[in-house]
């Protein structure tokens, strides 16, 4: 049983208020039409488990899909959402990714974090490989995260269509007595769900309701309020860090430059991976970076040498890794 106020009625108020959800009781849509796809919460340890599979796929498309997937879940949004994604929301602060509600950098922004305990569940690791590969901001992107039309129902077709898979279905069967009712809307879920399994411990329900964007009973998320402290408490939550042990505090992988030689052999780096940004999306951009380059050992273990990602100019530059691997570190002291 989930603990928390909240969880008794969690899966009744998720689905009435998210549009194309379907409440636990079987509805007809429109033509008359039954559906029930979605009912399933995604438990912390099946997203893990769909991101760590996800990572070994060797295709750019599983590359851009598990980026996807690691934000719908970590901002709480809804498929449909997270395709409007801007960069112009971007913001790295402190020790935490900002993405800014609307398109002005001061606005309710929500608190993403790093996750150096569990790698395979970084939303920062996710975008550094998204971007190492894809790149970042390009000038026909249109500012767009997810550029091109009908990306939620891309990231749909590919998630429905991967956990369809037998290799990916046996491994679901391990942890979930009936994986046909996981969809889409089972992320946003089950975020909000994994929020609240440390009891008296976790965020409180209004934190989580205001992340969401969910209705408490009768009270609409908007009239709750946003509360930055409890947006970060919420971030590190979500984001898979253990609620009871020290790591929660984690920072996230950085460059430590002592000196302003190893401060300009970083930004030449930078300029060159990503050309086409200012120094606010370099900075964001940079923090990926630091994440993949942190995480070397454990992305060969699990994507293997082959993987297309290693085509990217962060490897095949000569002397790129060689120059980053000497100033990454999560310590707060360098």
């Amino acid at each position: 049983p989930m603990p928390g106020p909240m969880a008794s009625r969690a899966s009744d108020e998720v689905h009435a208020d998210s549009p194309g959800s379907e409440a636990p009781k079987r509805r007809t849509n429109k033509r008359g039409r039954g559906r029930a796809k979605g009912r399933e919460s995604l438990a912390l340890e099946v997203y893990s488990k769909l991101c760590e599979l996800m990572l070994s796929k060797q295709g750019r498309e599983y590359m851009w899909g598990r980026t996807y997937l690691t934000l719908a879940w970590n901002l709480m949004l809804r498929n449909s959402h997270v395709c409007n994604l801007r960069y112009e929301q971007l913001e790295f602060t402190g020790d935490a990714l900002r993405f800014y509600e609307g398109t002005e950098r001061y606005k309710n922004p929500k608190h993403v974090y790093a996750n150096p305990v569990n790698p395979e569940i970084c939303p920062i690791l996710a975008l550094g490989i998204y971007w190492c590969s894809f790149g970042m901001n390009h000038p026909t992107a249109g500012g767009r995260l997810f550029p091109g039309n009908h990306q939620s129902e891309r990231f749909r077709k590919l998630f429905q269509r991967f956990i369809a898979e037998e290799g990916v279905s046996r491994e679901l069967s391990l942890l979930v007595s009936n994986a046909s009712e996981i969809a889409t809307n089972s992320i946003r879920k089950g975020a909000a769900v994994s929020c609240m399994r440390f009891g008296s411990a976790c965020p409180n329900e209004a934190m989580i309701a205001t992340r969401s964007q969910w209705n408490m009973g009768l009270i609409p998320s908007f009239m709750i309020g946003y509360q930055m402290v409890g947006d970060q408490y919420v971030g590190r939550t979500v984001s898979g860090l253990p609620l009871d042990r020290e790591e929660f505090a984690s920072l996230p992988p950085f460059f430590h430059c002592k000196d302003q030689e190893s401060r300009k052999a970083v930004d030449d780096i930078m300029k060159i991976l990503f050309p086409n940004v200012d120094n606010i999306l370099r900075n964001v951009a940079e923090q990926a970076v630091a994440s993949v380059v942190y995480h070397e050992e454990f992305l060969q273990r699990k994507m293997g040498n082959q993987h297309p990602f290693y085509n990217c100019q962060l490897f095949l530059h000569a002397g790129f890794l060689d120059t980053l691997r000497k100033y990454v570190t999560v310590e707060p002291a360098g």
